[in-house]
């Protein structure tokens, strides 16, 4: 029987994951991207402060989000704001919701160069990154957002929310890197490469993707 794991320890693996993701593409430390993601998110929230205020993984999904419409999810109720929230999920990896956002206006990104250049990584600038890499880079960002508001709200998802998020946003992702790992890799040193091959793909499917695949070993749910 497979171990269970409580919601609350997978949300900090699934951040873990995807934040090694970011700093394999970035070629930087997890620590370094780590601090940049956490510096976007400031911008990203500073850009939709005035937005109703909502937490948590379908909440930040509906505060930030629109419809194809172009109306704001949050002046939609009932079936029309969950029908345009779940499709707005489902448009993350797909760069609906990333596309513009994340444009940083030249937020640098700081690494501690003098202990990275032991390794010879050259970090990769966000505005500088081909079209997948950017897409990959703000999917992680904003999921990694949105654990962390279902943290700091200190609430359990739900087993529907869970179920959601790998549907719509965690196994695309996957897929999305699986599909294109060889352009992927193709612009990585050689440091990154085989860390993105070795480590940022089998750890993502075996430490989230199959734990959200099976509900059943998942405890702590609300």
């Amino acid at each position: 029987m497979a171990e269970k794991i409580k919601a609350s320890d997978l949300m900090v693996t699934t951040k873990k994951e995807l934040n090694y993701t970011v700093a394999c593409i970035m070629q930087v430390n997890s620590k370094s991207a780590s601090d940049f993601t956490g510096r976007v998110i400031k911008v990203f929230g500073a850009k939709t402060a005035s937005a109703a205020t909502a937490t948590g993984f379908l909440g930040l999904v509906s505060t930030f989000g629109t419809a194809g419409t172009g109306t704001a999810i949050t002046s939609l109720s009932g079936a029309a704001a969950t029908n345009a929230t779940f499709a707005w999920v489902g448009g993350l990896v797909g760069g609906g919701m990333a596309a513009g956002t994340f444009l940083t206006g030249g937020l640098a990104l700081v690494v501690g160069v003098g202990a990275y250049k032991l390794f010879g990584s050259k970090a990769r600038e966000y505005e500088a990154l081909k079209e997948i890499d950017r897409q990959i880079v703000d999917t992680c960002i904003i999921l990694i957002k949105a654990i962390n508001e279902q943290i700091e709200k200190n609430e359990n998802p739900t087993l529907k929310e869970l179920e959601l998020i790998n549907h719509h946003s965690l196994t695309p992702l996957y897929k999305l890197m699986k599909n294109n790992e060889k352009d992927i890799r193709s612009r990585l040193d050689f440091k990154n490469n085989v860390a993105f091959l070795v480590n940022a793909l089998p750890d993502y499917k075996r430490n989230v993707l199959d734990i959200f695949s099976s509900p059943n070993n998942i405890t702590g749910t609300s």
